[in-house]
């Protein structure tokens, strides 16, 4: 059932500030290698401490609880990474329906990442909307997955939606606001266009619930579409990490810069015989304007050129297909979905380390460390110097492939140490912190 008005007053007292400011206390925490402190009431049991607090009346530790939900932001956007990985995975095994199912859970950790981020806990049946760093609310509403999207589109709609997802987006290291405010298009409209143009439409997420459903409930050999053709499944792949290579500092400029391609496309009337001298006249000030880092002016310039606005990244226009559930692609457009939205919610968690100080990295080594060589991006005794350098390990998967077989069983017999890697995509979270 959509928000109502009380549940909609609630949502717009969440307070991207208050995590902002609970960010540089976990610091405490963290140096102890905990993410949370010992006594917190909510750190194992959460979802039976909210109904208890529920039925109490009053929430028995606001500040742990805005803790808690500031906390939850950046480990839901690395369990979303680890989500995708696995749906890679499935895909290279010639599984698509494991890949939907995992796809979709890799959609849900990402926007409950976005919402943390901004103040939005998502649990049980019942919330938490984080007010201060000492002030919580509690909010009733239904199922998780049911929450998470009705939730994602209210955010998407509002100024704090608008104003999280303008940062989180950093072409040439600057973000997509400044863009937008110099090409005197309003990020307002962007941001109203965003979930429909850059393939994260809503109701294609919930479509991919039910595709989910599908998969996880029903046997699936009564429905599945099956496998695609493996040169068409490595092409994807390909395409995945094509996107996702990270610049000198880390971060997603390739991706970033498809992204500002596509809003810019937005904001013009390709119709109208004027528009391309328009569109140069105000591309020139913008670029002299901003002075953007990655590429050299004269690059820029050729990448976001009238003529190459029609250019839409395979990633891109896969995100926006909507081909049912039933379709051989559709696996393919749900990670798409995911890779996108994983982008917003890594950008929103970098955004709030960035409170925390020039010892985030170090910090937080207890985690990231561990899970790293957990999620065998690592040995124990051979951590890189820096997160860029786990891009070598894709590059030279990729290049030691000089022609990818075609079968799955051969792709796992011949290649199985290069398909493992492309499907760590936990290493795109680490890069994309710019820690």
């Amino acid at each position: 059932m959509p928000l109502d008005s009380n549940q909609q007053n609630t949502l717009n007292q969440a307070s991207r500030s208050a995590i902002s400011q609970v960010m540089p206390k976990l610091e405490g925490y963290w140096i102890k290698e905990s993410w949370l402190s010992d006594h917190n009431p909510y750190k194992k049991n959460s979802v039976d401490q909210i109904r208890m607090d529920n039925r109490n009346g009053q929430i028995s530790d606001h500040t742990q609880l805005a803790e808690y939900v500031a906390a939850s932001a950046i480990v839901h956007c690395f369990d979303g990474w680890s989500y995708l990985g696995r749906a890679l995975e499935a895909e290279m095994a010639g599984d698509p329906d494991a890949a939907r199912h995992l796809g979709y859970y890799a959609e849900l950790r990402a926007a409950m990442s976005v919402l943390a981020g901004d103040g939005i806990g998502v649990f049980h049946n019942i919330h938490i909307i984080v007010i201060t760093p000492q002030k919580c609310l509690l909010l009733p509403y239904e199922t998780t997955h049911a929450f998470v999207w009705d939730a994602l589109e209210f955010w998407a709609n509002s100024p704090a939606g608008r104003d999280t997802l303008s940062l989180a987006i950093r072409p040439g290291g600057l973000p997509l606001r400044e863009w937008l405010e110099q090409f005197s298009a309003g990020s307002d409209f962007i941001a109203r266009e965003w979930l429909r143009q850059w393939g994260l439409d809503l109701s294609l997420l919930t479509k991919d619930r039910d595709a989910r459903n599908l998969a996880s409930y029903r046997p699936t050999t009564f429905t599945s579409p099956g496998p695609r053709l493996i040169g068409d499944t490595m092409e994807a792949i390909l395409r995945f990490w094509e996107i996702c290579e990270p610049g000198a500092v880390g971060g997603f400029p390739v991706l970033d810069r498809h992204l500002l391609r596509r809003s810019l496309a937005l904001v013009i009337d390709r119709d109208d015989l004027q528009a391309k001298n328009l569109y140069e006249n105000q591309l020139n000030m913008m670029l002299n304007a901003l002075d953007p880092k990655e590429l050299p002016p004269n690059q820029w310039a050729e990448f976001l050129k009238y003529e190459n606005l029609q250019h839409i990244h395979q990633i891109i226009q896969d995100a926006n297909a909507q081909d049912d559930l039933y379709h051989p692609e559709h696996s393919k457009q749900v990670l798409a979905r995911a890779t996108l939205l994983l982008r917003v919610a890594t950008g929103s968690s970098a955004d709030l380390l960035s409170e925390v100080g020039p010892t985030v990295k170090e910090d937080l080594a207890f985690w990231w460390s561990s899970a790293a060589v957990r999620r065998r991006l690592w040995s124990e005794d051979n951590e890189p110097e820096s997160f860029i350098d786990l891009w070598q390990d894709v590059d030279e998967a990729i290049d030691s492939v000089d022609q990818w077989p075609q079968d799955y069983y051969t792709l796992w017999s011949n290649y199985a140490r290069e398909a493992a890697i492309l499907a760590t995509t936990e290493r795109a979270f680490l890069w994309g912190l710019e820690l």
